[in-house]
């Protein structure tokens, strides 16, 4: 046969045999390394598919987040010193009540209460007025920012002489309170 002895033949035949095998060993572990391989990026493209989202997304996410710390800063003092805030809401309602017609009589700073991660910041003004300017007072509070809480209101008219064609004045105490974050 080709003229390759016996012994030689066989040498012939074991490394081709050999060679044919460890080619098959290979292309085998090859393809179980690329199915394997494919089975992973499989599973990867969803998880990149929600990270290129939230990346494409991110902008509009900073927006949003400005406008939420925006609209929670209108309602709530973010940042601050509890006794600095509340001295100055005091001092700023007492000069609204004052800049509608009513008289301070007396306002008070009250402890502060912790409630649900909020801190609710306490004051109480006692005034005299007529009652359009309680109501002017209290329509402008409705505007200020952070947002004036009344809690309680104590209303007793003035008495007067009968027969006088005078406006309703009343005594008023008001308790107020704003909020302030982080607990």
């Amino acid at each position: 046969m080709l003229g390759l002895s016996s012994s030689s033949f066989r040498i012939v035949v074991i490394l081709c045999a050999l060679f044919f095998g460890l080619t098959a060993v290979f292309y085998t572990s090859m393809y179980r390394i690329y199915t394997e391989s494919q089975g992973e990026i499989d599973n990867l493209e969803p998880r990149l598919s929600r990270l290129l989202g939230v990346l494409t997304a991110e902008q509009e996410l900073k927006v949003a987040r400005d406008e939420s710390d925006h609209i929670l800063a209108s309602h709530i003092y973010v940042d601050g010193e509890e006794s600095v805030l509340t001295s100055q809401m005091q001092q700023d309602i007492r000069a609204l009540f004052e800049e509608v017609g009513l008289n301070i009589h007396a306002s008070q700073i009250l402890q502060s209460k912790n409630s649900k991660g909020l801190i609710k910041l306490f004051f109480d003004i006692t005034a005299s007025g007529t009652t359009e300017g309680l109501k002017e007072a209290l329509g402008a509070l409705e505007e200020k920012r952070p947002n004036v809480y009344l809690e309680e209101a104590t209303i007793r008219p003035k008495r007067y002489r009968r027969g006088t064609q005078e406006e309703q004045n009343i005594d008023v105490r008001l308790r107020m309170f704003v909020l302030k974050g982080g607990v």
